[in-house]
């Protein structure tokens, strides 16, 4: 039996959010699973995590390119899926392969929308939480459209 251990660079960035790296082992999904971790959102194309040893983790796979910014689309999905989690007190965790530049953006995005941070804010919080995030200019860029387009849908 897998010993229970923490996905790589593993961290809270909310009550009922948090982010890591690739759970490449049936003791990562123990790990979430024992920290009333429901969802597990995947942001790979590249890799999966062994999901079916764990069956009550709903995995939520979102698959965006490395070193590319999420749609808008896949930002609402995955805002979407956090919202239900915490609407039933669950947690949810994102990750891709080191979980710095897709999970960075798509966390910044969730505290823009639940934080009401500013893009910037938001990006220096999740680079103060969790250094490296937000890898590249298209991805600091796609959390300032994604701050523009709440701003635009709240007048």
């Amino acid at each position: 039996m897998s010993s229970t251990t923490p996905p790589p660079f593993f961290t809270w960035v909310s009550d009922f959010l948090a982010a890591h790296g690739m759970p490449s082992e049936v003791g990562h999904l123990q790990f979430l699973r024992e920290n009333n971790i429901r969802y597990l959102v995947s942001l790979t194309t590249e890799s999966r995590p062994p999901v079916e040893a764990m069956q009550d983790i709903t995995w939520v796979p979102i698959g965006i390119d490395d070193f590319h910014p999420p749609t808008l689309e896949q930002v609402a999905e995955f805002v979407r899926v956090v919202e239900e989690a915490e609407s039933k007190k669950e947690a949810v965790s994102v990750h891709c392969m080191r979980g710095r530049g897709r999970t960075g953006t798509m966390v910044a995005c969730y505290l823009v929308k639940h934080l009401k941070m500013s893009a910037a804010e938001a990006i220096a919080e999740v680079r103060h939480k969790r250094p490296g995030s937000v890898e590249t200019a298209e991805q600091e860029s796609l959390v300032h459209d994604y701050f523009a387009l709440l701003q635009m849908q709240s007048t």
